[in-house]
């Protein structure tokens, strides 16, 4: 059976300098009759060893020049192999790309082109926070450039300690950072087939407190549900916070997704939508939630008052003051978020009237703790659960269970 490729080191006689009368010294990588040069040096031609393919001893610097020679031969069989044996319809044109390919060990030069690339694809709250991360890390190093082989456990504990200590960051979001930096460590080490025994985060053990999500008892919900129907007026400047507070506790949508809920997502009853953090779609029967049904239709019938024609790019929640599906994606998620900091503004305010008194932390977020602790209580499973909150990973879903239990057994201990 014939290789499928071929890495030789060879020299090209027919690139012989005229003014220096050196010839060059390259490895020739061949695939389907097809090759790829790497010129490593030139020499001149009597210290060429044809035979074994070789430079002479009789070269002052044979010793450090035969071991490039081995080495180059070593790295761009390696870079044939991934490219070949893996997928045997790449061409030596697959090869040269990777040989050409400018491959950057250094960590904080690695890790800016790779958060560039969540700009480029539209990821900007990912962009944001790695962004942040790193900087915070290069502001620790005070350089904006890190060679691979300094980036060592012991950094990473001093930068665990700067995040503790200087910063002030708590547990849990300094384990959040220090995740993200382990991630790009290790897809650095992975892409370029790098020795984990160097692998900086190696001996790193990841630490994280436990923490309750807040939401809202049954009483405390009820109450906000008898304060809009019955005694909130329509002038209430907290009634559209109010509103969307609601809304997340009756659906489990994401804050994001109602702001930019739009006409054109909502027919007969069902809003149907791509969610704006995962990109996938949400379906919710609304027509089967009483309140929240009645929420959109008084939107329906104040839209079209007066003969009016439904816009279907109009937002039904009347907040965003501008169509984000035409700005960019980072004034877009901007834009959410400005939105949604004064929405969380008001729901503190109205958790604080006399005729709700309500003393916890309202936010949009407490909304969609509600819901799904309100749908595990009355005993819906949490694969259906982890669906309408949109979760990837039940896992996630499981918190919540872990939180109404904890409050059960909390509830026991008060029989003693």
């Amino acid at each position: 059976m014939s290789a499928k490729y071929t890495v030789r080191v060879i020299i090209r006689k027919n690139k012989l300098s005229k003014t220096t009368g050196e010839i060059p010294v390259c490895i020739r990588t061949t695939k389907d009759r097809k090759s790829t040069y790497v010129t490593l040096f030139s020499i001149k031609v009597e210290y060429w060893d044809e035979e074994n393919k070789r430079i002479r001893k009789s070269h002052p610097n044979s010793t450090e020049k035969n071991k490039q020679i081995s080495e180059a031969l070593a790295k761009y069989d390696n870079i044939a192999y991934k490219a070949v044996e893996i997928r045997d319809e790449f061409g030596v044109g697959v090869i040269r790309d990777k040989i050409k390919k400018k491959v950057s060990h250094n960590y904080i030069e690695y890790v800016e082109h790779q958060i560039a690339d969540l700009y480029k694809k539209g990821n900007i709250s990912m962009y944001k926070r790695d962004k942040c991360v790193i900087d915070d890390f290069k502001r620790f190093i005070k350089k904006d450039s890190l060679p691979l082989n300094q980036f060592n456990t012991q950094l990473v504990k001093d930068f665990e300690t700067y995040l503790i200590v200087d910063k002030e960051n708590q547990r849990n979001t300094v384990t959040g950072k220090m995740k993200r930096l382990r991630k790009y460590a290790k897809d650095l080490f992975i892409e370029n087939n790098l020795d984990f025994r160097d692998f900086p985060f190696r001996n790193y053990k990841m630490k994280t407190e436990s923490t309750e999500r807040e939401f809202l008892t049954e009483r405390e919900f009820r109450r906000l549900v008898h304060y809009k129907e019955v005694l909130c007026i329509p002038k209430n400047p907290y009634r559209e916070a109010l509103d969307l507070f609601l809304m997340e506790c009756y659906t489990g949508m994401r804050i994001s997704d109602l702001l930019t809920l739009k006409w054109k997502h909502y027919q007969d009853g069902l809003i149907k939508k791509k969610m704006e953090k995962t990109k996938d779609i949400i379906t919710i029967m609304v027509a089967e939630i009483d309140v929240a049904d009645k929420m959109i239709e008084v939107r329906r019938e104040k839209a079209t008052r007066g003969n009016k024609q439904l816009n279907p790019e109009a937002y039904i929640f009347d907040v965003l003051k501008m169509d984000l599906d035409k700005v960019a994606p980072d004034k877009k998620l901007n834009a959410i978020s400005s939105a949604t900091a004064m929405i969380n503004k008001d729901l503190k305010k109205l958790a604080k009237m006399k005729k709700i008194q309500i003393k916890k932390n309202l936010s949009t977020h407490m909304a969609r703790h509600t819901f799904a602790t309100r749908l595990i209580t009355k005993g819906v499973d949490l694969y259906t659960v982890s669906k309408l909150l949109g979760h990837k990973d039940i896992r996630t879903t499981q918190i919540y269970a872990q939180v109404i239990q904890k409050k059960q057994n909390e509830a026991l201990k008060l029989l003693n």
